[in-house]
């Protein structure tokens, strides 16, 4: 069997087997860091984005996402999470602006990036706890604004390193979804661009942070949400996913569907996952923290 034909099937059949993992590790504390696909309500608080009419409980999507369904998995109360995640957040340093055509934002707004989030972790909590899970899960803002992925996967080093430096040994690291088949940019140039870029990062990101793990002696799980992505879009029916081509908010502003129905569709906007999707990426970590 070929590593991707293996990959893949392995990424296909974590829906089905991580319902019946036993989770093994026992962690005192899952800290986040990243952008909108794990931001918990951290842009609701500051800036009332995502609209609460149309999101849940200041989530980018209509229900819980995976980090709340990893939390329920894990057994982990509220206190024992700290997520620093915004909606909006490039990897780097300092603060940037958000992709454009998602939310409209006052003109000059800009969003603190990971480094900034990293460094406010430093400022409040200061020391790693030994048996925490350090979550980093970014790098789809500064491709949306079509920035090359090397340097992309340089900030991502530095963000371990800075991150390390604090005593976090455990990451779980996602590399990122094939972009282009979002339904912002699916069926265009721009869409083969953006996979191309997802898959040139992620190839990138893998070979980085072998050699990170090798030289810092650090675990970092990985997680390939780009092939799940791919086995969503080709089996939405054994994802209980209707419709992967078109933002459940856009059809149920048309009348065209409830949204209930648009419960069911792989994405609720035009680039953020509904909750039927949050489900199955928390259990592929699942899947790759117990295994």
């Amino acid at each position: 069997m070929s590593r991707m034909t293996r990959s893949t099937f392995i990424a296909f059949t974590i829906f089905f087997v991580a319902s019946c993992s036993v989770v093994h590790a026992q962690y005192s504390r899952i800290v986040v860091f990243g952008d909108s696909l794990s931001d918990t309500g951290n842009s609701f608080a500051a800036t009332g984005i995502p609209p609460a009419e149309a999101y849940f409980a200041g989530r980018f999507s209509n229900g819980p996402i995976w980090i709340d369904f990893l939390q329920q998995q894990l057994g982990l109360s509220d206190p024992q999470m700290l997520n620093f995640a915004v909606g909006g957040a490039s990897s780097g340093f300092g603060y940037k602006a958000p992709p454009e055509g998602i939310f409209e934002t006052p003109p000059g707004t800009v969003i603190p990036t990971v480094g900034v989030q990293i460094d406010l972790y430093r400022l409040t909590v200061g020391v790693s706890d030994p048996s925490q899970l350090t979550i980093l899960w970014a790098g789809s803002n500064d491709l949306f604004t079509y920035s090359a992925p090397g340097p992309v996967v340089d900030n991502i080093e530095a963000h371990v390193r800075d991150l390390v430096a604090t005593g976090a040994d455990e990451f779980l690291i996602p590399g990122l979804s094939p972009l282009g088949t979002t339904p912002a940019v699916n069926g265009t140039l721009q869409g083969l661009v953006l996979n191309y870029f997802s898959w040139q990062f992620n190839r990138k990101l893998n070979r980085r942070l072998n050699s990170l793990e090798s030289e810092l002696g650090i675990t970092i799980h990985r997680l390939d949400t780009y092939n799940l992505t791919i086995l969503g879009l080709l089996f939405p029916d054994a994802f209980g996913l209707t419709n992967t081509t078109d933002a459940a908010l856009a059809d149920i502003a048309s009348g065209l569907i409830t949204p209930a129905e648009g419960a069911t569709y792989f994405y609720w906007d035009i680039i953020h996952p509904t909750s039927q999707v949050h489900q199955t990426i928390a259990a592929a970590a699942i899947s790759v923290l117990t295994n």
